[in-house]
């Protein structure tokens, strides 16, 4: 477990390594709640709740009574599927209509761009590193900006 850095919170997992290519929606979709939540309770949603759509739509309760869910995970996962693009780029220091430009053709869903590295939004023509660091945060946590 580490501290979000974006709430403070100490009882959000880590980011886990993607272990698998990423190249369907379902994919896409496992990817980001186990990013989320961890892969053992992204499991256990995912078994409960296998689209984007049930995830977001499920009721707190139901949510909550999934093993190792506790109300901090509910609002990451909630936060991580919900993601507008839009709305997560609104606001970025430093990006302003070129570089957003950019980084909507590298990462064209909020699905995608959650899912990218700190090496991919560097490498977007444009994102020094001081923009890579605030498309980051923003990626780490979409709860803080919600769609």
């Amino acid at each position: 477990m580490h501290v979000c850095p974006g709430c403070g919170q100490t009882d959000v997992p880590a980011p886990e390594p993607l272990e698998t290519a990423v190249d369907t929606v379902d994919d896409v979709l496992e990817a980001v709640v186990r990013k989320a939540v961890g892969r053992a309770i992204g499991d256990r949603v995912l078994a409960d709740f296998p689209t984007r759509e049930a995830i977001r739509q499920a009721p707190d309760d139901r949510m909550l009574a999934i093993k190792g869910m506790g109300r901090a995970r509910l609002t990451r996962l909630r936060g991580h599927v919900a993601a507008d693009l839009d709305t997560l780029l609104d606001g970025v220091r430093g990006l302003g209509p070129a570089k957003r430009e950019r980084v909507v053709a590298a990462f064209p869903t909020a699905m995608v761009f959650l899912l990218a590295t700190d090496e991919d939004l560097a490498a977007v023509d444009g994102v020094g590193p001081a923009l890579a660091a605030e498309l980051a945060a923003r990626r780490d946590n979409p709860q803080d900006h919600p769609g």
